[in-house]
């Protein structure tokens, strides 16, 4: 095989890659769409039972999605680092040395850069090392600003 049909066929696995994070994605936003629907109703519960006024159940209610938003970014900067080691080596868990931690550490500092990302303006220590990782944060910081 030559070269120029080695680096076309690398070159499609990565569009094929790309492909199945954007369907993912699809699917985690009708996901949270349905959740916070359900969270709603469930709201809508506790504050009947607790007699919570209107204000305490707006911000209840605010809390809940920006949990859930940094849950949801920090998961898709996690799945990024992991869906694309086979084609660029370096990544954000390898440039911090993350490779060998547990998966609650590695939670832990996807929740961390998904709180610098959607709520700040700019990166502590952790920042995108590849091209994947860079067009996710352009597109999570897209999604915390308009959020």
């Amino acid at each position: 095989m030559e070269i120029s049909e080695q680096n076309e066929m690398s070159s499609n696995l990565q569009l094929v890659n790309l492909t199945k994070t954007l369907k993912v994605y699809r699917v985690v936003v009708i996901m949270k769409i349905l959740r916070i629907i359900r969270q709603s109703k469930i709201l809508e519960l506790i504050t009947a039972k607790l007699h919570l006024t209107p204000a305490i159940t707006s911000l209840l209610n605010n809390i809940i999605r920006l949990f859930f938003l940094l849950h949801f970014v920090g998961c898709i900067w996690g799945v990024v680092a992991v869906s694309f080691t086979s084609q660029v080596r370096e990544n954000w868990v390898t440039d911090k040395g993350l490779e060998n931690t547990d998966v609650w550490e590695r939670y832990v500092t996807c929740i961390y850069w998904a709180v610098i990302t959607v709520c700040t303006v700019g990166y502590g220590e952790i920042s995108p090392t590849n091209i994947y990782e860079c067009v996710t944060t352009i597109l999570l910081m897209w999604v915390g600003v308009t959020s």
